[in-house]
């Protein structure tokens, strides 16, 4: 991505994270070579080195007469039965 918008490691990373303040002109030269080389941020990526996942984890028993079962379907008296269940969504 640096080499396609002609610039340092050091400055994409500067313009994905927004640490440092980065010249429109500059900014504009790395957005458009994120967008022609089809980059997207990865989530697990981000969560690692920010030592934060945004991810909340349900660890829960569910049966057919748990109340509020009906809020996680994949959970629900349908599903195939499962000792321990754990669902994450980010």
């Amino acid at each position: 991505m640096a080499a396609l918008a002609g610039v340092a490691q050091s400055t994409v990373s500067y313009v994905m994270s927004g640490n440092r303040p980065i010249s429109q002109k500059t900014r504009d030269k790395v957005e458009k070579a994120m967008r022609e080389l089809g980059y997207v941020p990865d989530a697990h990526a981000r969560a690692m080195i920010s030592n934060r996942s945004h991810i909340i984890g349900l660890l829960t028993e569910t049966t057919g007469t748990t109340q509020g079962a009906e809020l996680f379907p994949s959970c629900g008296p349908s599903a195939p039965p499962r000792r321990n269940t754990a669902t994450t969504s980010s």
